[in-house]
């Protein structure tokens, strides 16, 4: 009985194919920032502006894996191919 269970669980598993499925995904994510100073003059006009900026970038990269199984080819083929003649 278990080499029974045995045959047909390694004929089962021989059947089948195992397919993976990869994608990619990139994720980019940008900040700016801006900022700007007036310097005052003595007498309390602006004599000078300053400007500074600030990046900030960051770029993750994704694999996503997908696994599926699927029944061999031949036995795909062998249903479909059955037809009857008139």
């Amino acid at each position: 009985m278990a080499l029974f269970a045995l045959h047909c669980y390694l004929k089962k598993k021989k059947n089948k194919t195992t397919l993976v499925e990869e994608t990619e995904a990139k994720h980019v994510d940008e900040n700016m920032r801006v900022k700007e100073n007036i310097v005052k003059g003595p007498h309390g006009q602006p004599e000078s502006v300053m400007l500074s900026v600030e990046e900030d970038l960051h770029v993750d990269d994704d694999i996503i894996r997908k696994k599926k199984e699927l029944e061999a080819q031949r036995n795909m083929h062998a249903s479909s191919s059955g037809y009857s003649q008139s």
